[in-house]
């Protein structure tokens, strides 16, 4: 499997997210970066809220997106692919496909500005 993408986001990395998304112009952004990626077999993963997030409408035009909590772009290795340099070639191939999206996803999320311990809660 090779992968990328947002795994953790805090409290007002998701809100930026959200926010993004809700707007046209970068909503569409995103859509068409992460179906570039899936069309080449690079799959959009990722937790999701069961229905739609506080203060966004249920029949929001990219509800699925809004729903999310992580974006993950995954892409498992082919069967009887891992020998050799097939694995080190999956990984930059996916890496490659899912970059429009990574690229998205840090300019208009970013890094969270809370610090990790109140992010994260003690011990973690």
């Amino acid at each position: 499997m090779a992968g990328t993408g947002a795994y953790d986001l805090a409290k007002d990395q998701l809100e930026r997210m959200r926010r993004a998304i809700d707007e046209e112009h970068r909503g569409v952004e995103l859509e068409e970066a992460l179906e570039a990626a899936t069309s080449s077999g690079v799959e959009l993963r990722g937790d999701a809220l069961k229905t739609a997030p506080r203060g966004f409408p249920k029949d929001h035009p990219r509800i699925e997106l809004l729903r999310l909590k992580q974006v993950l772009l995954m892409h498992p290795l082919p069967r009887g692919k891992a020998v050799d340099r097939a694995p080190f070639d999956h990984a930059l191939e996916t890496w490659r496909a899912a970059k429009p999206g990574v690229d998205w996803m840090s300019a208009h999320v970013g890094d969270s500005e809370i610090p990790p311990e109140a992010r994260f809660g003690r011990g973690r």
